[in-house]
């Protein structure tokens, strides 16, 4: 996943708020938070992980390493629809040998932090942001023995001033025959690769519109130049793409309550990466899609 484009949005606009006295107990009043940022924070070790927000996948790595540590922070007010409960899901497996094949069971040194925070850029530093939740593995939760553990915690942010739609009133995927979803699921990813492959600007950005309209009222990109730095970052991205892999080697999974669905590769190489993968001249870019229905009878369309 790219986060760059967020931050640097975020800490641009933290840097250009007018300068002006601050109480402190303005700042640590949660009613006194109008828009607020929301970052995820995590810190893990020696294990291979997912994250899920409201059942929508925000961060994976399924090739962790052994005695190999990870650490990253980035903002994810689009995958909070609405103030109040939100669902945080926490994945870990084991970390992966050299040859990336996942190790049978995961390790006791294995250790997972997450930490979400929240607050207004306009009356507080990062450092008075408010703890939504903190969450660490111990001894008691990390069991040598188990190949897989879950935990699934609530958290509360109560100052989203937007309500997004989302796939909150989108159709039960999983009530639909199976093989046509995914014959449908298929030709849709197949598409965009194509789009890709072809640099069709006009048609990416028509599928990807209604994801980039919710994610900019989410992180509050009002502005023509907000759009056009949208737009700007997936011409280049597309400039840096010189082959798209094919297809293959993936399995179709559900998300958002059974609302959502995604192609997610299960190969040693690229395992838990979406199945859009360009190669660029040294890397490669990784496109995640998650498709939704909006509506019974309508095509797929993606949704983040």
């Amino acid at each position: 996943m790219k986060y760059g484009i967020i931050l640097i949005a975020f800490f641009s606009f933290f840097i250009s708020c007018a300068q002006k006295e601050i109480k402190k107990e303005d700042v640590m009043n949660q009613d006194n938070i109008k828009k607020a940022i929301v970052f995820f924070n995590i810190n893990y070790l020696s294990c291979s992980t997912e994250i899920l927000i409201n059942d929508i996948p925000i961060y994976k790595n399924l090739n962790g390493k052994d005695k190999a540590g990870e650490s990253f922070s980035f903002q994810i007010n689009e995958y909070l629809l609405k103030s109040g409960k939100q669902e945080l899901t926490i994945r870990i497996y084991p970390a992966s040998n050299e040859k990336d094949i996942l190790n049978s069971s995961i390790s006791n040194s294995s250790n997972l932090k997450v930490n979400i925070i929240y607050g207004d850029p306009k009356i507080q530093k990062i450092k008075d942001y408010q703890t939504a939740i903190n969450y660490e593995t111990n001894n008691s939760t990390i069991d040598p023995h188990t190949p897989f553990i879950e935990i699934k915690k609530e958290f509360y942010i109560q100052s989203l001033p937007y309500e997004l739609k989302g796939w909150s009133e989108s159709v039960s995927l999983v009530k639909e025959d199976k093989n046509k979803l995914e014959s449908e699921v298929v030709q849709f990813y197949n598409d965009f690769r194509d789009n890709y492959t072809s640099k069709d600007i006009d048609q990416l950005s028509g599928k990807i519109y209604k994801k980039e309209f919710e994610k900019s009222e989410a992180n509050y990109f009002k502005s023509k130049d907000d759009t056009q730095k949208i737009l700007n970052s997936l011409l280049k991205e597309i400039d840096t793409v010189q082959t798209m892999l094919s297809i293959e080697h993936y399995k179709m999974f559900f998300y958002g309550n059974g609302k959502v669905v995604a192609l997610v590769r299960i190969d040693n190489e690229f395992r838990g990466e979406s199945v859009i993968i360009g190669e660029t001249e040294d890397n490669y870019n990784f496109y995640p899609i998650y498709l939704h229905r909006p509506r019974s009878g309508a095509p797929l369309e993606i949704i983040r």
